[in-house]
């Protein structure tokens, strides 16, 4: 075969057609004759369905078979008006062909230099076309005769006959094939604009991107002067076809004609460009989250308008492949920040629709987050709804009155199990906060608390700042987070983007080919510094002012780069946006100063309240602001949102300075004048008030401030049970500073009611100053004791929070003096005092459970203060003045019997049952009375049954029941405490059970990961005096299980505690200086413990030496009298003539046989290794045997493996002794066995030592 111009056709096909050679063929399946062309598509498509090549043709048979099958088909009638998709990408494919071909030539094959093709045409070109495939080569041209120099004149002539070329591939027409040039324009101008005839037309249905290309090509360079870019070669012109078939979703979508014929410019709302490496680390990071579960934290900071918003939204899809859910919270100034992460959660469940997954998920909350459901419904109003609320025991309730820590913590916990819940291996989340640096301090510990819990998994924490001044306390947490050896913390610095990126943006945008819209770019880049929210606004401001706008006649935007190249802009990017609203109509400038003033997000609702008898209309100006790039609508909320905070800043600069306070004051007081009910301003008493705050200086009418004060006490009052104690104490104080400097004598119960509720607030905040100062003030002008109490009970706690606990126990006993019950001081209380008062009350008593049930109510308003305050002076007497905690039980019981019991009498009867047992050594009674305080949960609410079963378990329950038992109501006790958010309880409930499971034998690996846990969280939640004993505890049994050289207990205390804690001896020292004598204590008493299981007898004995037995008994100290006696038993066979080795022991025998009636399960064993121990000592050879025996015995039956091991590996000792070997072995063989099963594996390492010396 020969093509049209002489030169032999290269061809990768094995069957060749000519044209004419074909015959028609009938098509079985139309019933119609189709044209051999039609069939050598049939057979084209046979032959690359059977592996073969497909056939060549000229590039205008193409084209004319194409338009024959399409108008026998109906596929097609006239030009490009109906291309569809699939007959687009096949276009897309010749064009890429030819122009690859030409590219080719003008580069110049295998080294040879680039040649020019001067007679371009349909007919010269052969395409190689088989399914989904396209090969062109150039026919007849390029033979030695007709080699012409190749300049840049003879380049743009082959150029602009493929313009026309690639004119008819697109357009389906053909009529070109002659390349007969016709006369063009001078500019793009002159083109006619009255009528369209063919040629806009085409333009109409194709892709604006096509069009600009081709119409770049086939215009005279001359002509196009700076208004569009031009092509430099052919290689360029195929980059950008092969972009276009690279992304056809971008550049071939269909343009909307009715926006472009309108000159509409439509930006895109989630476009990302640029980034890649960015990007690459997040995705990876939630890859780890997805395969492993292993918890990432990604923060992102930057300029603003850097994109970090964009960047971090690019997991959307991947996450919702993966069947997770995306949390997004956005921090505002104006905005209460702990408010931020509710809204989100709140934000989330108004989202879930589907039945099942809502059904699921409300299984997975019931089930792990219990009972504090309640609790959290009321601050996410949509997890309500998904809960059904009848089906919720709601009786949990916020008390305001809880400790600035609890409140605090608990509200941690909850959020870390409501992500548990929502989180798993197949619902993975993403939590996403927006604006980190309009957090405060609380916030921001609330967020690293959530990010290194230990039970969170399957959860990508997002997190993007600024980078400015108030980022300080962003990096602060970022840093703690680093340092916590269990979250990988990625952080990421975003700086302007590239050229390449704002190419890339300016080009999908004005789908113009990226070669070709680079003169833009450089220029948009140059003065926009890189930043995208500059160059989108930049864009918008030009085609506003008309200097970008689209040509309806080239079909394609039309721009002149030099004029945009001299246009003066501000260097900063909220001035420039400012500046271009300054240009949109009064109506709209009105609109979005009022909208800036209700903040960063509103309710369309609230709008229109606020613009009433401004002569706005929303319905018209909505629409223009939301397609104008400054609002967006929240699909289903009727609420609208700024676009980016800079536009929101921009709008309120509209705004005079001079003007501000009366445009709030203004829009204040429409929204307030046009709420019609009290429900509606309860709704938006924030939006009233923040707005009529800033222009309170314009209102001069003292009955109008009064009106304003009164709306600040609602505002802060429902700020409260919000949980926003900040902003509640800002609206309290600004009531305040509303009223008459006579306003104690004048309207003395509101200027009461914001006193105190401030006070509340302060507390609870942290603000200790302005609490004192608020306090003061109350306690100079109340009228009475009663209205002093509330300040009272401020005061006291703030001493207690403040560490000052001395000060703190005064002025409680000083208050409750005032309210007739008096105390003596603690110089003046004596042993038998204490005993005399015990058994006076006690002979007054005659209590059943069934009478707490049925016992009246404390009604006494000033005995009910009493017995809150004394239930806060036990806590502050257990660490300061124990001598006088036995006299507050005795006063608590006497009161509730006589007068009635509240939830406060459960306590005092608690602290008088362990009172009777440390002065009257009376267990029965002391556990009668403690059971009798259980009973009052049942009674005076459930809340409080966690933290009675708390100090039941360690301190009493263990004299009469397995100490197993309490080990486990210990545990369960820290969960429902943490929950509640009695952190200083939970903490001493997890304390205990640590201390409990070594003391009951339980697996040492299990206790190690709970101990590690719990430190982690004492160390988060700054309970640092219960941290340094729990370490020492720690320390205990990483030494027995041999990994103390792999963890360090005191690793995380050292921040705390500026470097200065490294070790057990720093705690001691520590503890020692500062007066913390519970602390020397356990370190005393856990040294003892070690020292005696590790064989070091004289360390033993120093450290029981050392231990100070305080008044009231915990359950160390009967550990302590275990193995001090055991200790002194050793050293009695020792030193055989020193007598006091043996009077220890035997009084350590003594105390167990006593306690040892009480509850054989935990003391028999113990009682019978002592005795065993003694017999041993005292040459009892044959009742040391048959004691040891009975001991190893009831140990087992008991389940105290540990003790099990101890008491064989002393019979062993014992047989040793006596020289019978066999049996030392055996028994050592058994102790070994024992140790091994505890998980003491150093034990079991030192026994193995042993033997082989």
């Amino acid at each position: 075969m020969s093509s049209p111009g002489g030169s032999p056709a290269t061809c990768n096909g094995n069957d060749v057609v000519s044209n004419g050679e074909a015959t028609e063929a009938k098509d079985q399946k139309d019933g119609i004759v189709l044209p051999a062309a039609l069939e050598l598509e049939r057979i084209n498509i046979q032959n690359t369905s059977n592996g073969n090549h497909g056939v060549c043709i000229t590039l205008d048979e193409w084209l004319q078979t194409r338009r024959r099958m399409s108008a026998q088909r109906g596929l097609y009638s006239g030009p490009v008006q109906c291309l569809q998709e699939e007959h687009l990408q096949e276009r897309l494919r010749v064009a890429i062909a030819t122009t690859k071909a030409l590219s080719n030539v003008h580069e110049g094959d295998k080294g040879e230099g680039g040649r020019y093709c001067g007679q371009l045409s349909l007919e010269n070109i052969v395409l190689d076309i088989s399914d989904g495939y396209c090969d062109a080569t150039l026919s007849g041209i390029l033979d030695d005769d007709n080699t012409i120099p190749f300049g840049k004149r003879t380049k743009y002539e082959d150029m602009k006959q493929l313009g026309y070329i690639l004119n008819a591939v697109f357009d389906g027409d053909g009529a070109t094939s002659g390349m007969e040039m016709q006369a063009e324009p001078k500019t793009e101008e002159d083109q006619p604009t009255k009528k369209r005839g063919k040629s806009q037309q085409s333009v109409e249905n194709l892709p604006l991107y096509l069009t600009c290309l081709v119409s770049s090509l086939i215009t005279t360079r001359a002509n196009v002067g700076g208004t569009t870019g031009q092509y430099e070669s052919v290689k360029h012109v195929l980059g950008d076809l092969q972009m276009a078939a690279k992304r056809p979703q971008v550049y071939l979508k269909n343009t909307s004609w009715d926006d472009t014929k309108n000159n509409r410019l439509r930006m895109p709302h989630d476009s990302f460009y640029g980034r890649k490496s960015e990007l690459s680390l997040v995705l990876h990071s939630l890859d780890l989250v997805l395969r492993f579960g292993q918890p990432v934290m990604v923060s992102v900071s930057g300029y603003a308008g850097t994109g970090k918003t964009a960047l971090l939204n690019q997991i959307k899809r991947p996450l919702s492949d993966a069947g997770g859910f995306m949390i997004r919270g956005k921090f505002d100034k104006t905005k209460s920040p702990n408010t931020v992460i509710f809204s989100a959660f709140d934000t989330f469940f108004g989202e879930i629709n589907d039945g099942d997954a809502a059904a699921q998920l409300k299984l997975r909350i019931t089930e792990t987050v219990g009972c504090g459901v309640g609790l959290l419904m009321s601050a996410i109003p949509n997890l309500r709804a998904l809960m059904e609320e009848d089906e919720c025991n709601a009786e949990d309730e916020y008390d305001i009155e809880d400790e600035p820590i609890i409140t605090h913590q608990r509200w941690i916990f909850l959020i870390c199990k409501l992500i548990n819940a929502i989180s798993d291996q197949s619902h993975p989340i993403a939590f996403y906060l927006d604006d980190l640096h309009w957090c405060d301090e609380a916030t921001l510990d609330m967020i690293q608390a959530v990010v290194i819990d230990p039970d969170i998994r399957y959860c990508l924490f997002l997190g993007s700042y600024r980078v400015n001044a108030e980022e300080l306390g962003v990096t602060k947490m970022l840093d703690s987070i680093q340092s916590h050896h269990g979250v990988r913390l990625v952080r990421l610095k975003l700086s302007c983007i590239e050229k390449e990126s704002v190419n890339s943006f300016i080009s999908e945008l004005l789908c113009i080919p990226p070669c070709l819209c680079k003169p833009l770019s450089t220029v948009v880049h140059s003065k926009t510094g890189g930043l995208i929210l500059f160059a989108v606004g930049f864009l918008k401001s030009l085609h506003e002012e008309g200097m970008i706008r689209f040509n309806l006649n080239t079909g394609k935007w039309q721009y002149n780069v030099n004029d945009i190249r001299q246009r003066i802009i501000p260097t900063d990017v909220v001035q420039h946006l400012s500046e271009r609203m300054t240009r949109l109509p009064n109506n709209i400038q009105s609109l979005l100063k009022i909208a800036a003033c209700l903040g960063f997000e509103f309710d369309t609702a609230l709008l229109q309240m606020a613009i009433k008898g401004n002569k706005v209309t929303m319905a018209e100006l909505i629409p223009y602001a939301i397609e104008s790039g400054f609002l967006q609508e929240i699909p289903n909320k009727r609420r609208l949102i700024w676009a980016h905070d800079e536009i929101h800043l921009a709008a309120y600069n509209l705004i005079p300075l001079n003007k501000r306070q009366s445009s709030h004051l203004l829009i204040g007081t429409r929204i307030y004048m046009n709420t019609s009910s009290d429900d509606l301003l309860y709704k938006f008493i924030f939006d009233i008030v923040n707005n009529i705050n800033v222009g309170l200086n314009l209102i001069t009418s003292q009955e109008q401030r009064d009106e304003v004060s009164q709306l600040n006490l609602t505002a802060g009052t429902k700020a409260m049970t919000s949980l926003s104690f900040c902003a509640a104490a800002e609206y309290f104080m600004a009531g305040i500073g509303l009223l008459a400097e006579d306003c104690w004598d004048c309207n003395y119960k509101l200027t009461l009611t914001l006193h105190q509720s401030a006070s509340k607030a302060f507390y609870i905040a942290g603000e200790f100053d302005s609490l004192k100062l608020n306090i003061d003030e109350q306690l100079c002008h109340a009228n009475c004791l009663d209205d002093k109490l509330h300040a009272y009970l401020c005061l006291v706690r703030y001493l207690s929070s403040a560490g000052k606990l001395n000060e703190a126990v005064e002025k409680t006993l000083s208050i409750l003096g005032e309210l007739g019950e008096s105390f003596p001081s603690p110089s003046e209380v004596t042993p038998d005092l204490i005993y005399k008062e015990l058994m006076t009350t006690n002979s007054q008593l005659s209590l059943t459970k069934q009478d707490v049930l049925i016992a009246p109510r404390l009604t006494d308003a000033r005995k009910l203060w009493s017995m809150r305050f004394m239930s806060h002076l036990l806590k502050y007497l257990f660490s300061t003045k124990p001598i006088v905690l036995p006299l507050v039980a005795c006063r608590m019981v006497t009161l509730s019997s006589e007068h009635g019991y509240c939830s406060d009498s459960a306590l005092g009867f608690l602290a008088y049952s362990h009172a009777v047992y440390n002065i009257v050594q009376d267990i029965d009674v002391a556990y009668r009375w403690a059971r009798i305080s259980l009973c009052f949960p049942e009674r005076f609410g459930l809340s409080l049954l966690p933290k009675l079963k708390c100090y039941f378990s360690a301190f009493t329950s263990f004299w009469k029941e397995p100490i197993q038992a309490t080990c486990d109501v210990l545990f369960k006790s820290h969960q429902d405490l943490t929950l509640l958010g009695d952190v200083e309880s939970a903490v001493a409930a997890i304390f205990n059970y640590c201390r409990q499971s070594l003391f009951s034998g339980k697996d040492l690996a299990t206790a190690e990961k709970v101990c590690s846990s719990a430190m982690t969280k004492m160390a988060q939640i700054r309970q640092l005096h219960a941290s340094l004993s729990h370490s020492s505890n720690h320390l205990i049994i990483l030494k027995l299980s041999g990994d103390a050289g792999l963890h360090n207990p005191f690793e995380k205390l050292s921040g705390a505690f500026n470097g200065e804690i490294k070790n057990e001896d720093d705690i001691l020292h520590h503890a020692s200086s500062t007066g913390k004598i519970g602390i020397v204590q356990a370190i005393h008493f856990n040294r003892l413990f070690l020292a005696y299981w590790f064989k070091r007898y004289e360390e033993a004995a120093e450290m029981a030496k050392l231990y100070k037995r305080r008044m009231m008994m915990p359950l160390v100290d009967v550990y302590h009298a275990l193995y001090e006696g055991l200790t002194a038993y050793h050293f009695a066979r020792h030193l055989p003539n020193d007598p006091k080795w043996m009077e220890i022991g035997e009084k350590a025998l003594l105390s167990f046989k006593t306690w040892k009636s009480h509850s054989t399960w935990n003391w028999e064993n113990k009682f019978l290794l002592l005795e065993a121990e003694c017999h041993f000592s005292k040459g009892e050879l044959e009742k040391a045997e048959q004691t040891y025996t009975l001991a190893i015995e009831s140990a087992r039956r008991h389940k105290f493996v540990h003790e099990e091991g101890l008491g064989n590996e002393l019979c062993s000792t014992f047989y040793t002794t006596i020289g019978n070997v066999d049996k030392a072995k055996c028994h050592i063989s058994a102790a070994r066995a024992c140790y091994e099963k505890w998980g003491a594996f150093a034990l079991v390492d030192l026994l193995d030592s042993s033997e082989k010396q």
